[in-house]
């Protein structure tokens, strides 16, 4: 069952598209500050796409949203893991 829109929730989020920080767009919006973050958790969570997908559409995805230092962590800890793998094998 999905819950019914907050109108002052969309407000305190627009705010934030606006670059207002979450505590200044609940105060200016009169959103509760828990539903703010609780909104904010929940887009970060479906931007994030499903899980157990194509890992390299979802690290495309959190490129094209902005996290390339988050991908680039990513890619060098995978490259990382390879190469111990790769030595691991060779024993």
């Amino acid at each position: 069952m999905a819950a019914k829109t907050n109108p002052k929730v969309q407000e305190a989020l627009r705010l934030i598209d606006g670059g207002m920080n979450p505590y200044g767009a609940a105060k200016a919006s009169g959103a509760v500050e828990s539903s703010v973050y609780a909104a904010l958790k929940r887009r970060a969570v479906k931007a994030a796409g499903p899980v157990g997908g194509d890992p390299e559409a979802v690290l495309r995805e959190m490129a094209l949203a902005g996290k390339v230092e988050e991908v680039a962590l990513i890619a060098g800890r995978l490259f990382l893991l390879t190469e111990e793998l790769k030595r691991s094998a060779r024993k």
